[in-house]
């Protein structure tokens, strides 16, 4: 299996935090929601997507120790979004 994450960083363990302790994996999404509320779209889409993104946590993981610290994000460039969670 191939697996390639739109982008991978280390920092802080919120968005634009301090630090560099945390690995993030972000994948980008160009959908947008078609007649429904964003709210229910970015459930949904966190629904969809999530095992995608912890097939990319265990990779790493696996690289990296299984100790690191990780955090798994959506960005929406259309509606400036950026869903995250802790892996």
């Amino acid at each position: 299996m191939t697996l390639r994450a739109d982008r991978i960083f280390r920092s802080g363990a919120a968005p634009m935090g301090p630090g560099a302790e945390y690995l993030w994996i972000i994948d980008y999404k160009m959908s947008a929601p078609a007649g429904e509320a964003v709210e229910e779209f970015h459930a949904r889409q966190r629904e969809y997507y999530a095992p995608q993104l912890g097939r990319y946590a265990q990779a790493l993981r696996e690289l990296e120790g299984g100790d690191v610290p990780l955090r798994l994000g959506l960005y929406f460039p259309r509606l400036a979004k950026f869903d995250w969670w802790s892996a």
